[in-house]
């Protein structure tokens, strides 16, 4: 029989997630610094499953890393990693690009809380549909775990150019239910949005300049109200309505600025709170002049249910707005690529801050508030 090659979809409804067999498995997001533990763990766990990225070191995984809409997690245990998911947001959904478990660590029932933990990840985050590629010279119990999880099958087609040793998983071919037609286009929204998700949509939509998913995180008739205490940057008072939120905030802010990371400072807000607020730190810089803007202030979030969970208001304070020459790209770009994003602390911010005197007022701001 030929080697099949399967795309699967999983939409929030059909999500049935399974606890980690084993207690104390502990997920964390790797960063910048993690390069070669990443690198290590992709390769291992691969190993006999998949050649891509063999040929990277650690200095490219890092600079990967470093992208906003990758989220790379280790899983580890007593210290140990066990092995790692990664999720990648995309204009039709969020892929999970890969995971898996090292071989030691196989066998346990440790597959299904690995994957149900990815999909969770990707679904605070905002997505509508997560999605990934699997094939029958994968492991042989990938194609189930899915399945179970609530995957789908949406594409099939022959597979070329097997790895070498793979077996086809007889037994689970006759399960797979193919659907007479697909979709590979995103899927209305059915679901409440928690708050975390909605401030990860609206990071997504203003640092990487996509207008459209503003209308995911604030409601039709949402307000946006600026607070401007510096003289380096300014705002319109009052925006009326997601249409507009979207004009000020990414349109017109895109054709002003790039290279933007944006973090929110706090613990991340609980899935039942309506209002939120939380320190914010922002890096930009200025596509005319070159120049380096580094901001801070607070975020005040309401969250509305009767609108699927999405934002009814935001006030953004802006108390401070630094100016830095063009030479400083460089060190402000390493210090916040090496940051937790979207959510870090404003810990991690003092202590990695380039020494920059111009930071000064940003860096005191954040010192002397919680």
């Amino acid at each position: 029989m030929q080697h099949r090659s399967f795309l699967l979809q999983l939409t929030p409804d059909d999500f049935r997630p399974k606890a980690f067999a084993q207690a104390g498995i502990v997920l964390v997001r790797a960063g910048p610094a993690d390069g070669e533990r990443c690198r290590a763990l992709w390769n291992e766990v691969g190993r006999g499953y998949w050649t891509e990225r063999s040929r990277w070191r650690a200095a490219r995984w890092s600079a990967y890393l470093r992208h906003p809409s990758v989220a790379f997690w280790i899983a580890s245990w007593q210290v140990q990693d066990i092995g790692f998911f990664e999720i990648v947001r995309k204009r039709q959904g969020t892929k999970i690009e890969g995971m898996g478990l090292l071989p030691a660590w196989r066998g346990r029932g440790l597959g299904g809380g690995l994957l149900s933990a990815a999909t969770r990840q990707a679904l605070d985050g905002g997505a509508r549909r997560v999605w990934l590629h699997t094939a029958t010279d994968d492991h042989p119990h990938a194609l189930s775990n899915y399945l179970a999880r609530g995957y789908r099958v949406y594409r099939e087609k022959p597979l070329q150019n097997p790895m070498p040793a793979a077996q086809i998983p007889q037994a689970l071919l006759p399960s797979v239910q193919i659907p007479s037609t697909h979709r590979t286009d995103p899927l209305p929204m059915a679901f409440p949005l928690s708050p975390e998700a909605v401030l990860r949509t609206y990071f997504q939509a203003k640092d990487e300049n996509r207008p459209h998913l503003v209308a995911r995180a604030f409601s039709d008739t949402a307000t946006l109200e600026m607070q401007v205490r510096t003289g380096n940057i300014a705002f319109p008072a009052v925006s009326h309505g997601a249409a507009a939120i979207a004009d000020v905030l990414v349109r017109r802010f895109g054709q002003a600025y790039e290279n933007v990371y944006t973090f929110c400072l706090d613990p991340a807000p609980g899935a039942e709170e309506v209002r939120f607020s939380c320190r914010w730190l922002v890096g930009m810089s200025d596509k005319a002049s070159g120049q380096v803007r580094v901001g801070c202030g607070r975020y005040g979030w309401v969250f509305d249910p009767a609108a699927g969970g999405r934002a009814a208001h935001l006030t953004i304070t802006i108390e401070a707005m630094q100016l830095l020459p063009p030479t400083d790209l460089p060190a402000v770009m390493d210090w916040l690529g090496g940051l937790a994003y979207p959510w870090s602390s404003a810990e991690a911010v003092l202590a990695s801050a380039p020494a920059r005197e111009a930071l000064g007022p940003v860096l005191q701001y954040l010192g002397h508030t919680g």
